[in-house]
């Protein structure tokens, strides 16, 4: 009698159960998703910081040439003066 007992699971356990497993293996596309969505967040954060950091640095590069410019500029008419 007891093996007979323990061959019949009730319905609900096995409903349970069976919601239990399904739960796990639908988190795994989420999980997936959600490492997907993180790392292509984090690749465009740095490209970003990328691109601001070339626009800063070619902003200096851009203001120190004017620089050397105008300073060719007003030393060209100093010695067109002096002469």
């Amino acid at each position: 009698m007891l093996n007979n007992a323990m061959k019949i699971t009730h319905p609900k356990v096995s409903d349970v159960t069976s919601q239990l497993n399904m739960h796990v293996i639908g988190q795994h596309p989420v999980i997936a998703m959600g490492c997907y969505m993180l790392s292509t967040s984090n690749a465009l954060s740095q490209l970003t910081h990328n691109a601001t950091m070339a626009q800063q640095q070619g902003n200096s590069m851009m203001q120190a040439a004017t620089i050397q410019g105008v300073n060719a500029i007003f030393s060209c008419g100093k010695a067109s003066v002096n002469k």
